[in-house]
């Protein structure tokens, strides 16, 4: 087994265990000179600094530093949903708005062409940045650098206000819904895959595109599409738990967060699982980001850095 390190938010203990033949290291970390709230909703890196959200408030964490702050002046919200960087800007979207971050400062925008722009989640291609604003008044933006645009599907379609995650994937759109599957949208036309396509459900919670494919996670098991056709994971096949809640891709491996069971690296053939027995904070992970070799791991009980060798 591989050597892991299991580091958690806020200092208050120290210890190591044996779990499965792997020695683990644990440090815990609790507490508000760390973090302002124990549930954390989302984890984004942008350089040197990572942004972790919680349910009330939000700290950056400087890699270089090696030190916590606060945002900057101007800066809206409570709750980091979103990050991505467009045209030379940082975009962070939040509870609150999208926050848009230059040479000249931040400013934060409530609605953009008449969505309500909160809670979105962000993802960038070459030319264009996508925002899913995930409220009853939201749908889809596009942004080419220049305006904003509310798309829809099609006539008769309605706005997308059901995306749940959105990830750029050889160009195309991967668009998770709520219960519509995906919405792809490539070389300028929509396609909705469901589950008669090979999806492991309707409710899709998380996306990662590698090399090899796009995983989608959903509550009823992790889904892989490697172009051509679709597998799905499950439990059976080694999964903690088939409810997935977050990935992200770690040196072309999937890092899955689950709503139940902790954390799983796939690497297409094995699925090594981390709970709380190896030392996370809790086994309902919220969010996934990679810095390096560390993973940073969300929970509703603190944040866990994962380092794997």
């Amino acid at each position: 087994m591989r050597r892991i390190s299991v580091v958690c938010a806020a200092l208050c203990l120290s210890l190591a265990v044996e779990s499965r033949g792997a020695a683990v290291e644990v440090q815990a970390f609790f507490g508000k000179e760390a973090l302002p709230f124990s549930w954390v909703s989302g984890v984004f890196r942008d350089g040197n600094d990572v942004w972790v959200g919680t349910k009330n408030g939000t700290r950056i964490y400087s890699l270089a530093g090696q030190a916590w702050r606060t945002p900057p002046p101007g800066f809206q919200g409570n709750t980091v949903t979103g990050l991505a960087r467009f045209g030379g800007s940082l975009y962070v979207a939040t509870d609150a708005g999208l926050n848009i971050g230059g040479p000249a400062g931040w400013k934060a925008m409530g609605r953009i062409a008449n969505a309500v722009a909160s809670d979105g989640d962000l993802a960038a291609s070459e030319n264009t940045l996508w925002m899913a604003a995930r409220t009853m008044t939201g749908g889809l933006l596009q942004f080419d650098g220049t305006g904003w645009k509310l798309l829809s599907r099609g006539e008769g379609t309605g706005v997308m206000s059901n995306i749940t995650r959105l990830s750029v994937w050889n160009e195309e759109l991967w668009a998770g819904t709520t219960n519509n599957g995906i919405y792809l949208f490539k070389s300028g036309k929509w396609t909705v895959i469901g589950p008669e396509d090979g999806l492991p459900g309707l409710w899709i919670t998380s996306l990662a595109g590698t090399d090899d494919g796009m995983y989608a996670g959903s509550p009823d098991g992790l889904g892989f599409f490697n172009g051509n056709r679709w597998r799905v994971y499950r439990v059976a096949d080694g999964l903690p738990s088939n409810k997935v809640s977050a990935l992200k891709v770690y040196k072309n491996r999937v890092v899955i967060g689950t709503f139940d069971r902790g954390i799983s690296i796939f690497d297409g053939r094995r699925f090594q699982n981390i709970g709380r027995a190896e030392g996370l904070s809790d086994e309902r992970v919220e969010s996934i980001e990679v810095v390096e070799d560390v993973v940073w791991v969300g929970t509703i009980n603190g944040l866990s850095l994962v380092r794997i060798p």
